[in-house]
């Protein structure tokens, strides 16, 4: 899970160099990006396999998908392995769920790059909109499991240090979504336990107070 993930990083993150004015880095990790995606192909098969990787891509995708764990997929696939049902019954709603998904990632990034854009003036990219990108690079791709919340703990440091305006009321909430998330609770839910539709909930909470949280410019 942490190696998919990975593979992202330099799909989302280079924002980060953008938004530092580090537009050399940017071009730096770009160039290596492609080389690590495109060498390893035209060395040993050739520059036709890429093909077969997208075609396993979408393999994976069609398995996993519907075994995304987080926001509105993980909610309902948890809510009907609660009701008794089997995994593959989330297929049904699956296009909802996920529209839905892909919309809230959005949302997310979009107001990551326009508070960026806002504070051209800062060279530093602050803890509200680093929350944005990085739920918006877990949820997004689809298929991302519960290991990815990993990705969340340097942006939990980041909020427990930065001082940035927040309200009480968001603070308390990003409380309860912080614990949601990084405390496991084992309770028996169906064939998994009940941290799994708490971490899907948690995750939309982060989103909401990303979007809702506008830090002075």
């Amino acid at each position: 899970a942490v190696a998919i993930a990975l593979k992202l990083v330099p799909v989302f993150f280079p924002l980060v160099l953008l938004a530092e004015r580090r537009g050399r880095d940017f071009i730096i990790v770009g160039c290596l990006s492609a080389v690590l995606v495109f060498v390893p192909f035209s060395w040993f098969v050739g520059m036709w396999a890429f093909g077969d990787f997208l075609e396993c891509l979408h393999i994976r995708d069609g398995h996993y998908g519907i075994r995304d764990s987080w926001g509105f997929v993980g909610l309902d696939r948890c809510l009907r392995l609660g009701r008794g049902l089997p995994v593959e019954s989330t297929r049904q709603t699956y296009w909802l769920s996920r529209s839905l998904n892909v919309v809230f990632a959005l949302s997310c990034l979009v107001t990551c790059v326009v508070r960026c854009w806002r504070r051209r003036a800062v060279r530093r990219m602050d803890s509200s909109a680093l929350l944005l990108l990085t739920v918006t690079m877990i949820v997004l791709p689809g298929g991302s499991v519960i290991y990815n919340s990993l990705f969340l703990v340097p942006v939990f440091l980041m909020r427990l240090t930065e001082e940035d305006g927040r309200g009480w009321k968001l603070m308390a909430l990003e409380g309860v979504a912080w614990f949601m998330l990084f405390c496991p609770l084992q309770v028996p839910f169906s064939f998994s336990s009940v941290n799994i539709p708490l971490a899907a909930v948690a995750m939309l909470l982060l989103g909401a107070v990303g979007l809702a949280h506008h830090p002075a410019p």
